[in-house]
């Protein structure tokens, strides 16, 4: 009887043990990560309204920037039949390209306001724009017009082929060398003046480079 009270003791003293622990609750494992999620990157996008008029205009000389005041003594250009401040910038070419056709295309979406032979230019087209929300006039000047398929009052979009370089030395360029004048005036008043005599004359006109360079943001 006394070993039977034993194991009955022992039965009891588990059970209650089981009963004890089923009671207990365990505080919940809070899990710590180490690595922070990255939220997703969204690449910043500049959205434009231009074209580049000539390819890796970047990487092309320019003998005559935007602004520079130009004289037959200083400039860079010889011989030099101009004087006064430059209303636009000068894309020169490749000697690569010296004797090859060089594609000149819309800087943006716009009609063919004129396409005429013009003293110190030789052949320009001009095109009415709006850039960066402002109405602008185009000129793109030193082309053979004979094989531009820009026509006055068509539409040509920005990337269009609009003509190609004048030969050097020829009557496509009034004489000059084989290059781009890219000049961008305000507003919708043609203007084909290369130079002014005023420094604050100017102010009409726009930096091409502004345009073609934008500072990535």
């Amino acid at each position: 009887m006394k070993k039977i009270g034993i194991v009955l003791a022992v039965i009891f003293a588990t059970l209650m043990v089981f009963w004890f622990l089923s009671q207990k609750t365990e505080a919940p494992i809070l899990e710590i990560s180490s690595e922070k999620k990255s939220e997703p990157i969204t690449p910043k996008t500049i959205k434009t309204d231009y074209n580049n008029p000539l390819l890796n205009p970047e990487k092309r000389i320019t003998k005559k920037p935007f602004g520079i005041f130009i004289s037959p003594q200083n400039s860079p250009v010889s011989p030099e039949k101009f004087s006064g401040y430059h209303t636009g910038t000068d894309l020169e070419t490749f000697p690569e390209e010296a004797n090859t056709d060089v594609e000149v295309r819309a800087i943006c979406d716009g009609e063919i306001v004129q396409k005429k032979e013009v003293f110190g230019y030789g052949g320009v087209i001009i095109q009415s724009c709006v850039l960066n929300g402002e109405k602008m006039t185009v000129l793109y000047g030193h082309l053979k017009l004979s094989e531009a398929p820009a026509e006055v009052g068509k539409t040509f979009s920005r990337g269009d082929k609009l003509a190609i370089l004048g030969a050097g030395n020829s009557a496509d360029t009034d004489g000059e060398r084989k290059h781009l004048h890219l000049g961008i005036k305000k507003g919708d008043t043609v203007d084909v003046r290369g130079y002014v005599a005023n420094k604050k004359e100017l102010i009409d006109w726009i930096n091409p480079e502004e345009i073609l360079f934008p500072p990535v943001l």
